[in-house]
């Protein structure tokens, strides 16, 4: 068994050692355009992954959810951290597959109804092909399919695994370090990724800090997934730290972390039938105290105004000071041009990603005759994932999404009741199964047809390794 690993390492170095010669080889040519700071960096990261990679064996699928949430850019690649980690996982996969340390893709129900939604965007694609030029832009044309492409190769690489109790232990724990990784990065060393960041001039910039404290609203999902509120209330530091969270969520002022922060405890108690009655208490202990905050906002305290934005959701008080975002003016702008696209061509929509006359000069000359809120949704983004998917590929396209996405919903809602035994396994599939939920909730307001694809799937693809790995693992028919 060790001589076959040894084996099995020493030719995948091989691969790895000869793909980057090459790469080498390219970028040397190209040195002058790329510039030898960046060539150093795709380098630097490659090589980097590839030791990783080698080093995790069959563990390798770590790297995609920790960079997701702390990769840093590598200006020089054409990718984002999601494409980095699904782009390492497929590669990872078929080169194992190829020397047979991967199993093969086991066709079943949990994929059916993803089929028809990548037929029907292929058929659309026909219709009015990008061309070639797949990585030439970051916000329209090619780059869409190749990530809507990417999605599905993720998902079938990842729906091969099984997933063990050590493996869901430490897929817990590289989501609690991404996500501490991500937080640290995002307060202190905000300069680390300037690419990802919104910072532009002062009122952005403050936004993007507030931005940095979204990941409270994970790690607090993750900490009631794992312990639950009984727990937690018979442990001081958990207590504490739950507060901190909680705190840290309200302050980003999204009003997602809300949903998180309220909606996690009271999900858990339905799915498990525990602490239903302390999260009754609980849930009147913060009305409590919420009420008794704004009505001393102003008077014996002064709320952050990013609170004030999270709460103008269920606070009158806030909503008549129309905090920006509350009315969604920008988000209705962006939806009345996909109701106009939609009504003009209810079936195709706009014919997926390629650029018409009007959105070219958008792109290169900075606006032309289109406004600022045409550029957001000639870009893909509606701020709503049922608009996105009816007018980039029509009314089929949105209802094939629709059952897609419930019967992802529906499995995970399932995968609860049937991975019981041990703790990490139950504790991921309800984290999975949570954010399925809480994710849907919010379809409505926001989502992309090509990014959320790509960042549902890879989740739903762990979730189908964590419950199949149960199933074999007791002897229970794979579904």
């Amino acid at each position: 068994m060790k001589n076959s690993i040894v084996a099995y390492q020493t030719r995948l170095l091989q691969l790895m050692f000869g793909f980057f010669l090459l790469l080498l080889g390219f970028y040397a040519v190209n040195s002058m355009s790329l510039g030898s700071a960046k060539t150093a960096k795709m380098l630097g990261g490659g090589i980097l992954i590839s030791a990783f990679v080698l080093a995790l064996d069959r563990r390798y699928w770590i790297l995609l959810p920790f960079l997701y949430h702390f990769g840093i850019s590598i200006p020089a690649l054409p990718f984002n951290r999601t494409e980095i980690g699904c782009l390492v996982v497929v590669a990872t996969h078929f080169v194992r597959l190829g020397l047979h340390r991967d199993k093969a893709i086991v066709w079943n129900r949990p994929l059916l109804l993803s089929i028809p939604v990548l037929a029907w965007i292929a058929f659309v694609f026909f219709l009015n092909p990008v061309g070639m030029n797949l990585f030439g832009s970051s916000t329209i044309g090619g780059r869409f399919y190749f990530d809507i492409a990417l999605a599905y190769f993720t998902l079938f690489s990842l729906a091969s695994l099984r997933f063990d109790e050590q493996d869901a232990k430490l897929l817990f724990h590289i989501l609690v370090l991404g996500m501490l990784l991500a937080l640290l990065r995002g307060v202190v060393f905000p300069q680390f990724d300037p690419d990802d960041s919104d910072a532009i001039g002062e009122a952005y910039a403050s936004r993007s800090t507030r931005y940095a404290f979204i990941p409270c609203a994970n790690l607090f999902m993750l900490l009631v997934c794992r312990y639950g509120l009984s727990e937690v209330v018979h442990s001081l530091g958990l207590a504490f730290l739950s507060v901190l969270l909680v705190l840290g969520a309200i302050y980003s002022g999204k009003r997602r972390t809300l949903v998180f922060i309220a909606g996690t405890p009271v999900l858990r108690s339905l799915i498990t039938g525990k602490d239903r009655l302390l999260t009754a208490l609980f849930g009147f202990l913060a009305a409590f105290f919420l009420v008794f905050a704004v009505l001393a906002d102003g008077t014996f305290i002064s709320l952050p105004q990013s609170a004030k934005r999270v709460l103008a959701v269920v606070v009158p008080k806030y909503q008549e000071q129309g905090f920006e975002g509350y009315k969604d003016k920008f988000r209705g702008q962006v939806h009345r041009y996909a109701y106009d696209i939609i009504k003009e061509s209810p079936w195709v929509g706009r014919k997926g990603f390629a650029m018409s006359r009007e959105e070219t000069i958008w792109m290169h000359f900075g606006g032309g005759k289109t406004s600022l809120y045409g550029g957001h949704a000639y870009s893909g983004n509606w701020h709503g994932l049922w608009l996105a998917f009816a007018a980039d590929f029509g009314l089929p396209g949105a209802f094939l999404w629709g059952l897609c996405y419930l019967s992802i919903i529906f499995y995970a809602a399932k995968a609860v009741k049937i991975v019981t035994q041990g703790v990490w396994l139950p504790v991921c599939c309800m984290y999975f199964s949570i954010s399925f939920l809480i994710g849907f909730v919010f379809s409505w307001t926001s989502g992309h047809s090509a990014h959320s694809t790509l960042d549902i799937f890879w989740l739903f693809g762990l979730l189908l390794a964590c419950v199949r790995g149960y199933q074999e693992s007791h002897g229970m028919v794979v579904r």
